[in-house]
């Protein structure tokens, strides 16, 4: 009997996926896939584990941030690069835009089965660089940026209560550079599109447990480490229908792409049986992220010329993230399948915001967001477990000749959430999560 109840937990957990393997195999075989079956959960739970509003970073730049719920008609500034193309033709001037980020989000997790873990290193940077430039004439304009619209980072003390089921350590980074353009067809109807340049890299860093192979609890925990990167290219298209001055409707569109990963695998601390059954210390790593198309309906409204109201709708298609196939080449042993289930669902976003221009120097903007997640609690890990966010956002916008600042916050309240029907029962429990965005802009204007 074990007796370290996070193993005995673990292996409980093999239990109910009921995919033992049949096949006759020598005795140090059989124990190697005893290991896989417990294991498979590492692999199983591992990439769900990157979701955080179905893997997007907070928007780029002070302005969308607190203007989340109703950004689309009225962004202007150089972010317009990335969140609606079509309104760089309402920049009159070059400007440039540089939009750190800086983002505290903690996680903690009580299993129903009596295991805990809370998240640590809980401060993450994020950023941006843009640039607008007027065209030739005020029918054209174009601009090009820097962002980062997705990725994850999760940290766990090594040693955490599920580190057999879930990485301790889980990165992804997205990283795109978007040129856009801007054509006015006439006073009412204008286009923009963008094309995103996309590189992106994936880390995963879990615990092994040998013993359960080796049969001596001496042995100790191997090592695993994925490490991918890949590359992709999207676009985006932009629309904007000025009813009157007072009055637009903005629409854009983000096709749906994915990233093909290819890098490595490592696990140490071997057993002397491991190059019998194909085991080896290093391995090649492939896998795919499917990521979604987004549709953005946005209304925005001037109300006399101090205050501005938009409405964003926001359609985002995760449903096409069905599985996650992964391949470690000959470690594929070490687990009992690499087709992993994930059935995530398409979600519908959306908010309201607006702003107010107290004087030529000082503008205050201000909103809220409802984001409900795309992951079912059935397929729901605990390195970052996701709910239902209601975001609230405000900013302070300080106008100082051609320079301006711009100091935006925003708090993510979290549902808190109760999972009982996770398809590893020890992953049924309470999730509690919470985060604050700040968003700090410097823009010059030139002439």
């Amino acid at each position: 009997m074990l007796k370290n109840p996070v193993l005995r937990k673990f292996k409980e957990s093999v239990n109910n996926t009921k995919k033992v393997r049949t096949a006759e195999v020598n005795k140090k075989r059989n124990q190697i896939t005893i290991t896989a079956l417990v294991c498979g959960a590492i692999v199983l739970f591992a990439f769900p584990a990157l979701q955080a509003e179905g893997l997007r970073n907070p928007p780029p730049g002070a302005f969308a941030l607190s203007r989340l719920g109703g950004k689309l008609a009225h962004v202007d500034d150089a972010t317009a690069v990335f969140v609606n193309p079509a309104n760089l033709l309402d920049l009159d001037s070059k400007s440039i835009l540089i939009a750190p980020a800086l983002i505290h989000i903690d996680r903690d997790v009580d299993a129903d089965w009596g295991g805990s873990a809370g998240t640590i290193e809980n401060l993450k940077l994020l950023g941006g660089v843009f640039a607008a430039f007027p065209g030739t004439s005020d029918k054209w304009a174009w601009g090009i940026g820097i962002s980062a619209p997705y990725g994850q980072s999760v940290v766990y003390e090594e040693d955490f209560a599920f580190k057999y089921l879930t990485p301790h350590f889980t990165e992804l980074m997205l990283v795109s550079v978007t040129p856009a353009i801007a054509y006015r067809f006439s006073d009412s109807f204008s286009i923009g599109v963008g094309l995103d340049l996309m590189w992106s890299r994936l880390r995963l860093r879990q615990s092994y447990p040998w013993q359960l192979a080796t049969g001596e609890s001496s042995s100790a925990d191997g090592n695993m480490y994925f490490k991918a990167r890949g590359t992709t290219v999207g676009g985006m298209l932009a629309l904007n229908w000025d009813i009157n001055p007072e009055n637009r409707i903005s629409f854009t569109y983000r096709p749906s792409f994915d990233v093909s990963y290819k890098g490595d695998f490592w696990i140490d601390n071997l057993p002397s049986f491991a190059p019998a059954i194909g085991v080896t210390e290093n391995s090649d790593f492939r896998t795919k992220i499917d990521y979604p198309s987004i549709w953005t309906l946005g209304y925005g409204v001037e109300l006399g010329e101090k205050w501005r109201l938009g409405i964003d709708v926001e359609h985002l298609t995760w449903s096409n993230f069905k599985t996650l196939e992964l391949d470690v080449d000959n470690n594929s042993v070490l687990f009992p399948s690499t087709t992993l289930p994930q059935y995530w669902k398409d979600t519908w976003t959306y908010g309201i915001a607006g702003d107010y221009k107290a004087s030529e120097l000082w503008t205050f903007r201000g909103g809220y967001w409802f984001i409900p997640t795309p992951i079912p609690t059935a397929t729901l890990a605990p390195n970052i477990p996701e709910s239902d966010i209601s975001v609230w956002s405000i900013s302070a916008r300080r106008l100082l000749g051609h320079h301006a600042l711009e100091l935006a916050y925003a708090l993510l309240d979290y549902k808190h959430l109760v999972v009982s029907d996770n398809i590893n029962p020890a992953f049924n429990g309470e999730y509690d999560m919470g985060a604050h965005v700040f968003h700090l802009n410097y823009s010059y204007t030139f002439e």
